[in-house]
């Protein structure tokens, strides 16, 4: 009696042990996956970048949209790399919507010349044959993606060449 009280007792223990861990009371607490896709609102195309695969951005602002199973934002989105020889990204993130899974991002060329700068000033966002900025997208819950994108006419051969080093 004694060994089937103690069976009894233990395997209550393990069973409550196994509820309640990292997937919470009965695997109901689902954690962020690290699977965040960044995509264009407009089509729903998944937007894949790469350094040297960057999305090409001919019109100046743009939108992407951010999603990741079992997390519905928000995400932060910070500017973390640009070659435009100037002293601060060409683009800035606004965030848009924040609704849970339906996260969108403005990037809007904050930073180029304004209206009524006068002609001789240089832009600095299509300095160097255009400007290659790196966002870092974070979920807060330890998982990062990288969006790469390129401002400028087209990517020129040089560019090319200078991205693919």
């Amino acid at each position: 009696m004694n060994q089937s009280l103690r069976a009894g007792v233990i395997a209550t223990l393990l069973l409550g042990t196994g509820c309640s861990g990292n997937g919470g009371f009965l695997g109901t607490n689902y954690n962020p996956k690290g699977d965040i896709t960044i995509t264009n609102p407009t089509t729903g195309a998944v937007l894949v970048t790469s350094p040297s695969s960057p999305y090409f951005n001919t019109t100046g602002n743009f939108l992407i949209g951010i999603a990741e199973t079992n997390f519905g934002g928000p995400y932060s989105v910070t500017v973390t790399a640009w070659n435009n020889s100037f002293n601060e990204s060409c683009f800035v993130p606004h965030l848009e919507d924040t609704t849970d899974h339906i996260n969108t991002v403005l990037f809007e060329d904050d930073h180029a010349n304004p209206t009524g700068t006068p002609v001789t000033t240089p832009n600095p966002c299509t300095l160097n044959d255009g400007d290659l900025e790196t966002a870092a997208i974070g979920d807060g819950k330890g998982h990062t993606v990288y969006f790469y994108y390129y401002f400028g006419s087209s990517l020129p051969a040089a560019t090319k060449a200078k991205l693919k080093q």
